[in-house]
């Protein structure tokens, strides 16, 4: 009977841990809130060499005049930001105007949708997004399929993640390890070992 609980306790533990926590995404639109402190790393486009630890890949994409100039279609032509380190936040000055507004743009956390926008309507504004969970790339994409995006962004900022945090998971899977381990220690038969005289 004690091994059928054990094996019980070990799969529901391993259930439990294999299940991802959800990134809870906050979105911005005042540079301010997002970054209160103006202790995240910038990037100001003023020169093609970028700071360290951040990337840019592009299909259309250049730097140029101080900002990153770029046109996005859905599923086509994106852009994509990786990060040596994972951060926890990602935002700039969007301006949409410069092909006339468009669709908007779409984010993607690590291949995630952010379920907020930037609105077609931006014209020069800042947007920002934050994660619970630390990521590693940011795609932008046209938020629609139909037409591109042509857009400007400058001073894009980021987070980089602090040590993490376990989730409420793997302390629950911990604690359940001790404590087996403890239970297994406590009830193991004590043998005696005899010499023949």
């Amino acid at each position: 009977m004690k091994k059928i609980l054990c094996a019980l306790a070990a799969s529901v533990a391993t259930v439990a841990a294999a299940i991802p926590a959800q990134a809870a995404v906050t979105v911005f639109s005042d540079q301010g809130a997002f970054d209160p402190e103006n202790d995240d790393i910038v990037e100001d486009f003023n020169d093609t060499t970028l700071v360290p630890g951040l990337t840019i890949s592009s299909t259309v994409g250049s730097i140029g005049s101080g900002r990153f100039n770029d046109r996005t279609v859905l599923g086509s032509a994106t852009t994509t930001f990786t990060f040596a380190q994972p951060v926890i936040s990602f935002g700039g000055i969007f301006d949409l105007s410069p092909g006339g507004l468009g669709q908007g743009l779409r984010f993607f956390i690590d291949g995630v949708a952010v379920a907020s926008a930037v609105p077609l309507t931006s014209a020069i504004q800042f947007y920002g997004v934050k994660s619970s969970t630390a990521f590693s790339s940011l795609r932008i994409e046209s938020d629609s399929g139909c037409c591109a995006e042509t857009y400007n962004l400058d001073n894009a900022r980021f987070a980089l993640a602090t040590a993490p945090v376990p989730e409420p998971a793997t302390w629950a899977m911990m604690i359940f390890g001790f404590g087996m381990i403890g239970g297994a220690l406590r009830s193991r038969q004590r043998r005696t070992v005899r010499f023949a005289h």
